[in-house]
C-alpha cells in the first residue's frame, strides 16, 4: 500500500460530506474511525512492521499507553457525569478517539511505501489552498465545490475555511504548507523543476492562510519558522534572513491592506489596525494584548476549565466533561481551545504529566529525524485551539505533513 493515497483516501472521507444534513460527519467519523483502527492492525502485523514498531518507538509506545490508560480511567471515573449513552460516546469517548488518529495514521504512513505518488498528497494540498483562494475570487465556484464537504456544517460568516469546517483549521494547513514548502525550496538537494513547483505553493499557501482571517496561523506559521530558521542558518544564513524578513513583510503587507485581516489581527497586535487607518502607531500599541478580546474570550473559557479541574485536580473531569458544562453555561458545547490545558482539565495532574512524558519522547525524534519545525507548529497551534477533539481531516493531515517532511529517513521506513 502506499502512503500518499491513503492520505488522500482517508483525508477524502473526513472532509466529504455528500448528504446535506447537519453533523453528518459525526457519523463518517465513526466510520473513519474503525477504518483507520483496521489499517492500523494491518500495517503492524504485515512484514514485521509491528516488532519494527516496537523497537525503534518502544518509549513513545510506552508514554502513549499510559496517557491513554489515565484518559479511558479518568472517563471510567467520571461517566455519571453524562446523561446518557449517546452523550458518553459523541462527548466523552470522541474527545480522545480523534486524538488516537494521530498514533495511529503516523504509523500507516510511516510504515507504507513514500517512495512514489507524492504528487497526490501535494495535489490535495493544493486543491484545499485553491478552494479558499476561490472563496475570495470566485465565491460561487467555491461555493458549488463546497457544499458537498463539512465545510457546510457551520456558517463561517465569510470567512476562508476551504473545505474545513472552522477557518482556524484551515489557517493551520496552509502555515504547514508554507513551512514545509519553503523547506524543500531552500534544501540543497531539491532539483530545480521541484523548486519551481514549491515557490508558487509557499506563495499560494501563504497568501491563503492571511485571508483566513487567523491569528493562530500568524502565530504558528512564526513558530515554525523559527524553528526552520534555526535548524538552516548556520548552513544558508543569508538566505534564511531574506526569506524570514520577506515573509513577515509579506504577511504585514496583506495584512494592513485589507481592513477585515487587520482588524482582527489588531485584536492582539494594535499597530497592524493603526497602520491599516494610516496612524501612526504608539509605542504600546506594539505589544501584543493578551487579554480577553485579544484571545476571542478564551481567557474566560480558560479561566472557567481551571474552576472545573479544581473539583478532582488528580484525575480531572473526564474527557468531554466540560462540552457538557459548557452547555450548561453558554447553551453551546466548547472545548478548551487550548489542548494542554485541556488535558489537564479532562485526565488531571497525572495526565498532564504523562502528555509531558509523551511530548519529550516525540519533539527527541523529531529533532533526530530533521522535522522538529513541523512538531513545534503543531503544538503552538494547539495553544489557541484542541484541533484534537474534533478535526479529523486536520489530525489526518498533519500526519502526513509529519512524514512528507522528513528529512532523514527513520529506522523501519
Amino acid at each position: 500500500m502506499n502512503a500518499h493515497v491513503l492520505f488522500v483516501l482517508l483525508y477524502a472521507i473526513a472532509v466529504i460530506k455528500p448528504v446535506t444534513i447537519a453533523n453528518i460527519n459525526r457519523y463518517i467519523g465513526m466510520g473513519l474511525f474503525v477504518l483507520v483502527a483496521v489499517l492500523f492492525v494491518y500495517t503492524l502485523v504485515q512484514n514485521q512492521n509491528g516488532k519494527n514498531c516496537w523497537r525503534e518507538h518502544k518509549s513513545i509506545i510506552l508514554s502513549l499507553i499510559v496517557f491513554v490508560v489515565i484518559n479511558a480511567y479518568s472517563l471510567y471515573l467520571n461517566q455519571a457525569r453524562f446523561a446518557n449513552l449517546t452523550q458518553l460516546v459523541f462527548f466523552g469517548f470522541s474527545s480522545f478517539a480523534v486524538w488516537l488518529l494521530f498514533p495511529m495514521c503516523w504509523v500507516i504512513f510511516h510504515y507504507q511505501s513514500r517512495d512514489k505518488y507524492a504528487w497526490l498528497g501535494w495535489g490535495l494540498v493544493v486543491l484545499v489552498l485553491l478552494i479558499a483562494l476561490l472563496q475570495v475570487y470566485a465565491p460561487a465556484i467555491a461555493h458549488a465545490v463546497r457544499q458537498y464537504t463539512v465545510a457546510y456544517d457551520v456558517i463561517n460568516n465569510g470567512l476562508i475555511t476551504s473545505v474545513t469546517r472552522w477557518h482556524t483549521i484551515f489557517a493551520i494547513i496552509a502555515a504547514i504548507s508554507t513551512l514545509i514548502a519553503l523547506q524543500k525550496l531552500i534544501a540543497a538537494n531539491t532539483p530545480l523543476a521541484h523548486r519551481l513547483i514549491f515557490f508558487p505553493v509557499a506563495l499560494l499557501a501563504l497568501y491563503t492562510g492571511v485571508l483566513s482571517h487567523s491569528r493562530n496561523f500568524l502565530f504558528s506559521l512564526l513558530v515554525g519558522l523559527l524553528f526552520l530558521s534555526w535548524s538552516l542558518i548556520r548552513k544558508r544564513p543569508l538566505l534564511v534572513l531574506t526569506l524570514f524578513v520577506a515573509i513577515v513583510a509579506g504577511i504585514h503587507l496583506i495584512a494592513i491592506n485589507n481592513p477585515k485581516i487587520a482588524n482582527q489581527y489588531g485584536r492582539a497586535l494594535p499597530y497592524i489596525q493603526k497602520l491599516s487607518q494610516r496612524q501612526i502607531p504608539q509605542l504600546q500599541d506594539f505589544i501584543p494584548q493578551f487579554n480577553n478580546h485579544g484571545t476571542t474570550e478564551r481567557l474566560e473559557i480558560w479561566h472557567r476549565g481551571i474552576q472545573a479541574w479544581e473539583q478532582n485536580r488528580l484525575w480531572g473531569i473526564g474527557p468531554g466533561t466540560f462540552r457538557i458544562l459548557t452547555e450548561q453555561w453558554w447553551h453551546k458545547p466548547y472545548n478548551l481551545h487550548n489542548y494542554y490545558l485541556q488535558v489537564l482539565v479532562d485526565s488531571g495532574i497525572l495526565g498532564a504529566i504523562s502528555f509531558l512524558l509523551l511530548f519529550l519522547q516525540l519533539i527527541r525524534q523529531s529533532a533526530r529525524a530533521g522535522n522538529l519545525f513541523v512538531l513545534m507548529t503543531i503544538a503552538a497551534a494547539l495553544v489557541f485551539d484542541n484541533y484534537l477533539d474534533y478535526a479529523m481531516g486536520w489530525v489526518i493531515m498533519m500526519c502526513w505533513f509529519l512524514i512528507i517532511s522528513l528529512k532523514k529517513k527513520l529506522p523501519g521506513a
